[in-house]
């Protein structure tokens, strides 16, 4: 089943792009990303975690700042690297949102996939891909809630192999046309909207020694809607979003070497 975005997360350029597409441009921009300047950590030691701001390249951005923070594990055993990527793909991969949610994000209240979208064919080669609606609550703001496609594609090198999982933003008809009911009520909740570029990267690298390096990459851009623009978001919300990445950062590392032994 190809399926086609609407002009939610990013207006014209996203308005008619398949996933593998909306895949692909979030991944490029990852790369751009790791270009701008890092406000928290330190870029040689990303196995601590480091945080980037700045803003879409190629004319396709939103206005909005966007974030990135990486995380990495370096030189790790095949046995080890096996779990990881394992762990990786529960937090990615599951049916169950909330479950991992819950446990590295703070402002997380609930979420449900509204329809899972089976493996598309032709030339949308996303591996699948989900619905879903999330709330979130971020003080002093008042509640949010997020309608948007969950995407995964691959990319596969000698060395080398990307996963990425692209987030974008639709419309409630969008969403509507595809579940074929109408998209349950977020009462009391702002509509936020998830913008391109939004997508977490995994990259796994194989060394020449037998080990493997695999760098966890977290680019969002989000506008959390009601009467705050971009030029309001980007000036009085950049302090606190820049500590929730360093959090979030964190966070999502601690989680996923807590049940890496599971894998073992």
């Amino acid at each position: 089943m190809s399926v086609l975005l609407d002009a939610a997360a990013g207006g014209e350029y996203t308005d008619g792009m398949s996933l593998r597409d909306y895949c692909a441009g979030c991944s490029e921009q990852v790369d751009a990303a790791r270009l701008w300047g890092v406000v928290h950590g330190a870029a040689h030691r990303p196995e601590a975690g480091i945080v980037r701001v700045g803003r879409a390249r190629g004319g396709h951005g939103s206005g909005y700042i966007s974030t990135m923070w990486t995380t990495a594990w370096n030189g790790v055993t095949a046995k080890r690297a096996d779990a990881l990527l394992r762990a990786l793909d529960d937090v990615f991969k599951s049916g169950d949102i909330a479950k991992h949610a819950e446990q590295w994000d703070q402002t997380f209240v609930r979420a449900s996939i509204l329809a899972d979208v089976p493996g598309a064919s032709g030339e949308d080669r996303a591996n699948g891909a989900k619905l879903v609606s999330w709330d979130f609550s971020a003080a002093p703001l008042w509640g949010r809630n997020l309608l948007y496609m969950i995407a995964s594609a691959e990319e596969q090198g000698s060395s080398v192999r990307v996963a990425t999982y692209s987030y974008a933003s639709v419309g409630d008809a969008w969403a509507e046309k595809l579940i074929d009911a109408p998209v349950p009520p977020a009462a009391g909740r702002v509509r936020a909207t998830i913008l391109f570029p939004s997508c977490d990267r995994v990259t796994i690298c194989k060394n020449e020694d037998g080990t493997t390096n695999i760098v966890l990459e977290h680019l969002m851009t989000t506008a959390v809607g009601g009467w705050i623009g971009p030029c309001i978001f980007n000036s009085l919300f950049k302090s606190p979003l820049i500590q929730a990445n360093i959090h979030e950062c964190g966070a999502m590392r601690a989680y996923v070497e807590s049940i890496v032994g599971q894998y073992l």
